[in-house]
């Protein structure tokens, strides 16, 4: 892998005990077809710490946030007017027991992971170190910038050869909800 990367970087991604729905609470919702499932999904939470080496890999400033307060990232266009109401509610909310208020009245626009349909973030609640540090983890993710000539479909095709190929993801949502 170091062959191929000029900087790599694990985060972790975390069940945060409530579902989109929580955070929607109140809302008239009128979600794409495709978006129907989303107020019964966990919301994805993120540390502080990962969220800021996700962008400094892209260049960008880390963020600061108190041991009571959460940020709310969302740049997927069929969930964000519902997250920015959310933030002009000021909920309180509680995450790995810990009550937390929002830092800012405004919404973050930033891609910290690439997924199968591209940087599409429903919902991300940022949340202090200590907060993450008492939730379940979901997932983690190897974020990698590649060095410049480096061939990414050819270390996936190494990896996985039967699904090589960096919009596999999008064919199998294509499969599954017919877009």
């Amino acid at each position: 892998m170091e062959s191929y990367a000029q900087n790599m970087q694990q985060i972790s991604l975390y069940n945060g005990g409530m579902t989109y729905g929580d955070l929607f609470a109140g809302q008239t919702l009128n979600l794409w077809r495709i978006d129907e499932v989303i107020p019964t999904t966990e919301i994805i939470v993120l540390s502080i710490s990962d969220f800021n080496r996700a962008m400094a890999m892209q260049g960008k400033k880390n963020i600061v946030l108190a041991e009571n307060e959460y940020l709310l990232n969302c740049n997927y266009e069929g969930t964000r007017s519902y997250v920015q109401r959310e933030l002009q509610q000021n909920q309180t909310l509680l995450i790995g027991g810990i009550s937390l208020q929002s830092a800012s009245s405004e919404l973050l626009n930033e891609t910290y992971v690439m997924t199968s349909v591209g940087n599409n973030d429903r919902g991300t609640l940022i949340v202090p170190d200590v907060a993450a540090m008492n939730l379940a983890k979901d997932l983690n993710v190897l974020l990698v910038q590649y060095q410049a000539g480096a061939s990414s479909d050819a270390l996936l095709q190494k990896n996985d050869p039967h699904r090589a190929g960096r919009y596999a993801g999008v064919s199998l949502c294509r499969e599954k909800y017919d877009v």
